[in-house]
């Protein structure tokens, strides 16, 4: 293809612009979330200059710290970084078990393992987390490093307008961000940038530094074409599966165009309205009372300081007006000399009394906030005295059930895009030998499937675990009396099993050649000892027989007397 015509590239500029108008009112509620929760994430409405002091509206830091606790929770849960979190396998099983394909796969997942740690995915993901729960959508971009073989950038929320296709998937970004003229130059070449950029380049001092909004703009390409001698869809740049443009917004110039395979951005979104077309996290549901606590804690400081440094009246020729209400205020009084005109506080002695009561109004909140974020849930295992195994067991359970529907959110729509991206980048690179020799030894397509193996994965195959053992409790005492009773049970599947709950026995399972073989061994040594046993018993009733018979026995048999009557 060509590609973009101008009014291509016009239209995307104006989708842009209707979405900005379009998501006015989420920005409302993005500004106060950030105001009262997330002070170290960007501005909505403007542009803050650098350093500035963003927590001017808090007075009570208990959603600061619930989020923190949450965020650290579902990032230890879902993508530990002292622990592998997924696995690849095939989604045939049997070929599962084909020792090949076993060795493959162990090189994807060590790969793909080690790159995660080489790249910068784990000091990113961490505030992805953290607009996710506060703002309830975030964005990741998954691409190839100039360094590493992976590349992960976060995508603030202000800067990110997304699209949806039929089936409510996000498959298109609109990335609105500043870049100066040197930026652009640095990116791109001196040759592909506007003239007002050029421009700037040639200016000295602060011109260098002007910024121009640069549109990013990604989605599906509709007009691809095909390479007649494959009959295969061209590799090049212009005809990848997704469209990919840099474009200057004022001049509506492009600047860049390429394309991806792949998607390359995560966008998890939490919950989800209908209509809607951004998500909405926690934070929507706790910001009612996350103001009211800071309400309550600035008039409740106020009153505190009152009771510590209250407010006097002293003898003046006149009251000196304002009153000054605040602690430490000293409001002169004209009536010096009549009686109880001396200095005194400003309000009675009782005026403290109900500040006891006043935190314990606070701290309900306080509770009430930390609910929101899953608080306790994410706390379990730090507080209390130390457990049983079938406590924590019932415990992680009760977990699941309430923090299953949020994690398999994020799975799905945050990991399950990172883990293909990833994977598809590094097999392009070349970095899975092993993998590339099974699939031609093979000699057909295979499909590939996800296996999360976090914190919370794991607890989940604890409970299946559990109910496996429950099962053989059950039957165990029945097989001492009817050995008949795990007939039925194919002891391969059940070791197939236990693999799947406890993943780590793969690394001490024997190959599949290796098991035939020592069961082919083990089969004949067996046939041998009973051939011998069987000899033995043999000739012990041979000699039995003899000693009582001359005639009896195998000799007799051999000699047909076995049984004849003897002449007398």
């Amino acid at each position: 293809m060509a590609g973009m015509t101008k009014e291509e590239v016009e239209q995307a500029v104006e989708r842009l612009e209707n979405k900005k108008t379009r998501r006015q009112l989420f920005e409302t509620t993005w500004e106060e979330i950030r105001n009262y929760m997330l002070p170290n994430r960007p501005s909505f409405n403007t542009k803050e200059p650098l350093g500035s002091k963003t927590m001017q509206h808090i007075f009570d830091g208990t959603a600061i710290d619930a989020i923190n606790v949450c965020k650290a929770g579902i990032n230890g849960m879902l993508t530990n970084a002292a622990l592998p979190w997924h696995g690849i396998e095939l989604e045939d099983e049997k070929l599962n078990q084909v020792t090949e394909a076993q060795e493959a796969l162990q090189e994807v997942n060590e790969v793909m393992a080690r790159e995660y740690h080489r790249s910068n995915f784990y000091t990113n993901i961490d505030g992805v987390y953290e607009e996710v729960i506060g703002f309830g959508e975030s964005c990741l971009f998954i691409g190839e490093g100039k360094y590493t073989a992976l590349n992960f950038l976060p995508i603030p929320l202000k800067e990110l307008f997304t699209d949806e296709n039929e089936e409510g998937t996000v498959d298109t970004v609109f990335r609105s961000f500043s870049m100066t003229a040197r930026q652009c130059a640095q990116k791109w070449g001196t040759e592909k940038l506007t003239n007002q950029m050029k421009e700037a380049l040639k200016q000295t001092g602060g011109n260098l530094d002007k910024e121009f909004e640069i549109l990013h703009y990604v989605h599906p390409r509709s007009d691809r074409e095909i390479d007649l001698s494959t009959a295969q869809y061209k590799q090049d740049a212009q005809n990848k599966l997704y469209l990919s443009a840099y474009i200057d917004v004022d001049s509506k110039t492009i600047l860049d165009e390429g394309g991806y395979d792949e998607f390359p951005f995560s966008v998890p979104r939490l919950f989800l309205m209908s209509g809607d077309d951004y998500g909405r996290g926690m934070g929507w549901n706790a910001l009612p009372d996350v103001k009211m606590l800071n309400t309550m804690e600035k008039y409740g400081i106020r009153g505190w300081q009152k009771a510590v440094d209250p407010p006097i009246t002293a003898p003046d020729e006149g009251f000196s007006m304002p009153i000054k209400t605040f602690p430490g205020g000293v409001t002169y009084n004209s009536r010096w000399r009549e009686q109880g005109s001396e200095v005194k506080p400003l309000y009675g002695p009782n005026h403290s009394v109900m500040l006891p009561n006043y935190e314990n109004k606070c701290e309900q909140k306080r509770e009430q906030i930390r609910e929101f974020f899953f608080y306790k849930q994410f706390r379990t295992q730090q507080q209390g005295q130390p457990r049983t195994a079938q406590e924590i067991i019932q415990i992680a359970s009760e977990n699941l059930k309430i923090l299953g529907p949020l994690l398999n959110r994020f799975q799905e729509e945050l990991l399950k895009p990172i883990i293909l991206r990833s994977f598809q980048i590094l097999f392009r690179a070349q970095m899975f030998p092993k993998l590339y020799a099974f699939l031609r030894s093979s000699g057909r397509q295979v499909k590939f499937k996800i296996v999360y193996l976090s914190p919370i994965a794991k607890a989940q195959r604890l409970y299946e675990a559990q109910e496996l053992q429950n099962a053989f409790g059950m039957l165990l005492p029945a097989y001492q009396i009817m050995p008949e009773l795990l007939d039925p049970v194919d002891p391969d599947k059940l070791y197939s099993e236990v693999v799947k709950l406890y993943p780590a026995m793969r690394n001490v399972t024997r190959k599949e050649n290796d098991v035939k073989k020592l069961r082919s061994d083990r089969a004949a040594k067996a046939a041998a000892a009973n051939a011998q046993m069987t000899l033995a018993n043999a000739a012990a009733t041979a000699k039995t027989a003899s000693e009582a018979d001359p005639n009896a026995g195998i000799l007799g048999q051999l000699t047909g007397t076995y049984g004849a009557p003897v002449n007398g």
